[in-house]
C-alpha cells in the first residue's frame, strides 16, 4: 500500500498480547483516521458496555497523509465511549506522535483489557511491548514525558494522561509532549481506566508515494497558498485576532451568565503576556500555520499554547489577571485535563459561590490552601484538587451534570452541557449557526460545524459562501448571526469538511473550517497523488457522509434522542449586560434548523 502503513495493531492489556490485521481491510470504505476508528468500534459493538470497562476499546488511528509531507499532516483521531456521555467518544491530536506510529508501520492501533498494573505500551517497529510504570504513575505531564524521554532516548514519541486521567476524571484528556492534547470526551479517563499511563512509539520505517513528484508539486503549492492566507498571519498574534470577536461578545463571561466586552482587559492582558515572555512560536509535524505560542514564565518555564484556551479559562472563572489565563491552561497541560470542561466547571463554581450555595474559603480549606488565598490561587489549586479528586475536586471531577445531580436541585440549572459534555465558551446566544453547531453536532461541541461566514462576516465570508454554496441567495443568511436561515447548509458542509480533515490525518485548521483555502478537491489531489488511486472531492465528502451516518447510527444505538432543541434552558432566556443585550435562542426556530439538518443526511 501507498501512504498507508498497511497495519492495524490490536492490544490485549489483559493478557498482554498483540496482533495484526492489514489496514486494506477497511480503506476500501473508510479510508483511513476517525472513519476507520468508527468502523472497528462499530465492529465492536460497543454501545451498552461501562465506558471504564475492559471491554470499551480505546482506538487511535491515523489518517492516509499523516506523516506524509502533506501540509500539516499530523494528526491522530482517538475514539472509545465516552464517560463523559456515554455515546460514541471522538477527540483528535496532532504533535510528533501520530506520524511516529505510522513509521513504526500502523495506521491504527486497538486497546482492549485492562492491565493488572499500571504500564507504558512500548511500540518499536515489529517489537511490541509492555514495561511496568509504577514509577512514573501519580507523576504530572512534564514529568512523565521527562521520564520516558529518559528511559526510551530523545527520538520516542509518546501519549500520555496526568493525574485527571489516572483517577478517572470524566474530562480527561491524552496529551503529548509540551503542546498538544486529545482533550474532549473523557479519553484520558479510558486509558486511565485501562491502567494505560503512557504510549511510546519510535519507527524506523518509511511511508511510500504514489506519484513523488506530482505530490511534492501539490504540496508545495498548498504551502505558499496557506503562508498567504488570512490564518497564517493570524497565528501570528493571535490576541489581535481575538479581540474583535472578544469585544463583540463572543465569549461566554463566567457560567453563560454574561459576555466579554471592550473593556474586560483581558484579551489586552493576554498579549502584555505574550510580548513579554514569548520565546517563539512551534507547530505539529509538517504544519506551516505554527499555532502553538512557547512561553517561558518563572513559575512554570517554557510551554506550548495554543490560540484561546488562556483566553476563555479568565472568562469563565470571571477573572481579567491575564497571567491567571495562561497559568490555569499550564495546570490543566500538567494534569492532563481539557481546558474547556475545566473552565466550564470553574464557571459552574463561581456562579455556586455568588449564589451563596458554595464559598471560596470553605473550597480552600477543603482543598488544603489557606482560607485567605485569592480567588486566582483558590481556582488554580481546584484544578489541582479535580485531577487527584481531593476534597469538592472528587465531586467536580464528574463534570458538571453529574456534580449537579450529587449537590442538589438548585446546581442544576447551572449545569452547561449538552448529553453530559460541558460547553464551551463561545457564545451561541450571539450567533445561531454555533446555536445549531452546539446542538446537532455529533458529541456536544461546536467545532466540527464551526461556522465560519458569519464568523468572518458579508464581505470575507460572502466570498468563501459564493464559491462554495454556489448559490447567491444562500450567501447572505449563512453570513447573517441572527438567523437559522439556511444554517443547515453550514453545518452540513462544515462538518463534512472537518470529517474529511479527520478521515485523511491532516489539521481543520488549513480548511474552510478556519477560512484557510485547502478545500475536499485539493485535498483529494493530494490523496490521489499519494496513493495512486484517482479520487475527487466529491468522493471525499461522500466518505464522510458515511462516516458521520455511522457516528449517528452508534449513537442512536448508545441511546441518543432523536432531533430537539436540547441546549440548557438558560440559553433560551436573554442576556444583558453593560455593552450588549442578547435575545435568546428560540427554542422552535432551532428545533426547526435541526429537523432541517437531519433532513439533509437523510435520518429518521
Amino acid at each position: 500500500m501507498r501512504a498507508w502503513a498497511g497495519r492495524i495493531l490490536h492490544v490485549d492489556l489483559s493478557r498482554k498480547r498483540s496482533w495484526t490485521i492489514p489496514t486494506s481491510d477497511y480503506t476500501d470504505r473508510w479510508l483511513g483516521g476517525k472513519a476507520i476508528d468508527v468502523a472497528l468500534l462499530t465492529e465492536a459493538g460497543a454501545w451498552s458496555v461501562d465506558p471504564y470497562g475492559p471491554d470499551n476499546p480505546l482506538i487511535m488511528g491515523t489518517g492516509p497523509l499523516t506523516g506524509t509531507l502533506a501540509p500539516a499532516a499530523s494528526r491522530l483521531h482517538v475514539a472509545a465511549i465516552s464517560p463523559a456521555t456515554g455515546l460514541l467518544g471522538a477527540s483528535n491530536i496532532g504533535g510528533h506522535f501520530p506520524p511516529e506510529l505510522k513509521y513504526a508501520g500502523y495506521d491504527h492501533l486497538v486497546i482492549r483489557g485492562i492491565s493488572d498494573e499500571p504500564v507504558v505500551l512500548v511500540i518499536e517497529d515489529d517489537s511490541v511491548r509492555f514495561e511496568p510504570a509504577d514509577d512514573i504513575w501519580g507523576l504530572d505531564v512534564m514529568a512523565t514525558h521527562d521520564a520516558l524521554k529518559a528511559r526510551f532516548g530523545e527520538r520516542s514519541r509518546s501519549m500520555i494522561i496526568g493525574p485527571g486521567g489516572e483517577n478517572l476524571v470524566r474530562y480527561a484528556g491524552i496529551r503529548s509532549g509540551t503542546f498538544n492534547s486529545a482533550s474532549r470526551t473523557g479519553m484520558g479517563a479510558v486509558m486511565g481506566s485501562k491502567r494505560l499511563k503512557a504510549i511510546v512509539a519510535r519507527g524506523s520505517g518509511s511511508l511510500g508515494i504514489a506519484y513523488p513528484e506530482r505530490f511534492m508539486d501539490a504540496c508545495v503549492r498548498m504551502r505558499r497558498q496557506l503562508a498567504e492566507s488570512a490564518p497564517y498571519k493570524n497565528m501570528m498574534d493571535t490576541p489581535k485576532m481575538l479581540k474583535p470577536s472578544a469585544d463583540d461578545g463572543y465569549f461566554s463571561y463566567g457560567n453563560k451568565t454574561g459576555l466579554s466586552g471592550p473593556n474586560d482587559g483581558v484579551v489586552d492582558g493576554s498579549a502584555e503576556v505574550l510580548r513579554q515572555h514569548r520565546t517563539g512560536k512551534a507547530a505539529c509535524f509538517g504544519c506551516p500555520l505554527r499555532c502553538q505560542d512557547v512561553i517561558d514564565l518563572p513559575e512554570t518555564g517554557p510551554f506550548g499554547i495554543q490560540c484561546d484556551p488562556r483566553i476563555e479559562l479568565n472568562y469563565m472563572a470571571e477573572l481579567s489577571e491575564p497571567r491567571f489565563g495562561w497559568l490555569s491552561y499550564i495546570a490543566c497541560q500538567q494534569m492532563g485535563l481539557d481546558t474547556t470542561s475545566t473552565g466550564n466547571v470553574l464557571g459552574f463554581v463561581v456562579e455556586s459561590v455568588a449564589a451563596g450555595d458554595m464559598s471560596l474559603p470553605e473550597i480552600a480549606a477543603d482543598i488544603g490552601l489557606s482560607p485567605d488565598a485569592s480567588n486566582a490561587e483558590v481556582y488554580l489549586g481546584l484544578i489541582e484538587a479535580i485531577a487527584r479528586r481531593r476534597g469538592i475536586g472528587d465531586t467536580l471531577a464528574e463534570g458538571v451534570a453529574r456534580a449537579a445531580d450529587r449537590l442538589g436541585p438548585q446546581y442544576k440549572p447551572r449545569a452547561m452541557h449538552r448529553d453530559g459534555l460541558e460547553l464551551a465558551s463561545p457564545e451561541p446566544r450571539a450567533y445561531m449557526g454555533l446555536a445549531l453547531a452546539f446542538a446537532a453536532s455529533e458529541r456536544g461541541d461546536y467545532l466540527a460545524g464551526f461556522p465560519i461566514f458569519e464568523m468572518l462576516g458579508p464581505e470575507f465570508g460572502g466570498a468563501m459562501a459564493r464559491d462554495i454554496f454556489r448559490d447567491a441567495s444562500v450567501v447572505e443568511p449563512v453570513t447573517d448571526r441572527w438567523t437559522f436561515e439556511h444554517k443547515e447548509l453550514v453545518q452540513f458542509y462544515m462538518e463534512n469538511i472537518s470529517t474529511v480533515s479527520d478521515i485523511l490525518g491532516i489539521c481543520r485548521w488549513i480548511s474552510p473550517t478556519n477560512g484557510a483555502p485547502v478545500r475536499e478537491d485539493a485535498m483529494a489531489e493530494l490523496l490521489t497523488c499519494a496513493v495512486g488511486k484517482e479520487y475527487s472531492g466529491a468522493d471525499l465528502m461522500e466518505y464522510a457522509c458515511r462516516c458521520r451516518d455511522a457516528v449517528h447510527e452508534a449513537d442512536v444505538k448508545c441511546g441518543k434522542d432523536r432531533p430537539r432543541a436540547n441546549l440548557p434552558d438558560r440559553l433560551y432566556g436573554s442576556i444583558e449586560t453593560p455593552h450588549k443585550t442578547l435575545a435568546g435562542i428560540d427554542p422552535d426556530e432551532l428545533a426547526g434548523a435541526i429537523r432541517r439538518y437531519w433532513e439533509l443526511r437523510k435520518w429518521q
